[in-house]
C-alpha cells in the first residue's frame, strides 16, 4: 500500500509539472491585485508572477491546515493526558480493593493456645 501511495503522489507531481510546463506563459505572466476596503484607502499589491501568487495561496492553506490539525493534536493530547490519570487512579484502587479482599479472604491467624500448666496431680500426694 505504501509503494501505492508514493506511485499516486508522483503521478500527480508529473501531471501537475506537465500543467505548468504547458502554460508557462501563462503562469509567468505579472499580475497585480487591488482592494479598495470600505474605510481604508484603496491598496495594489505590486506585480507578481502568477506561479508566485499560486504557490504563496498554497502555503498559506497548508498554513491554515497545519494550525487546524495542530489544534486537534493538542485537544487529543488533553484528553489522552487526563485519561491517563484516571487509570492510573483506578489500577491504584483496584490494587487497594485487591489487597483488601486478600486481607478478608485469609483465615484468621490460628491464635496459640496455650495449655494450662500441668497442676499437681493430688493422687500422688
Amino acid at each position: 500500500m505504501r509503494k501505492f501511495k508514493i506511485f499516486l503522489w508522483l503521478l500527480l507531481l508529473a501531471v501537475l509539472s506537465v500543467f505548468v510546463w504547458q502554460n508557462k506563459a501563462f503562469f509567468m505572466t505579472r499580475q497585480s491585485f487591488h482592494i479598495d476596503p470600505w474605510l481604508a484607502g484603496p491598496y495594489s499589491t505590486p506585480e507578481l508572477p502568477i506561479v508566485v501568487i499560486c504557490a504563496g495561496l498554497f502555503l498559506l492553506g497548508f498554513l491554515i491546515a497545519y494550525v487546524y490539525g495542530l489544534y486537534g493534536y493538542l485537544k487529543q493530547s488533553k484528553t489522552i493526558k487526563h485519561l491517563n490519570t484516571t487509570v492510573a487512579a483506578q489500577t491504584e484502587e483496584i490494587q487497594a480493593l485487591r489487597r483488601r479482599v486478600e486481607e478478608l479472604e485469609q483465615p484468621p491467624a490460628a491464635e496459640a493456645v496455650v495449655d494450662p500448666p500441668p497442676e499437681a496431680s493430688t493422687a500422688d500426694a
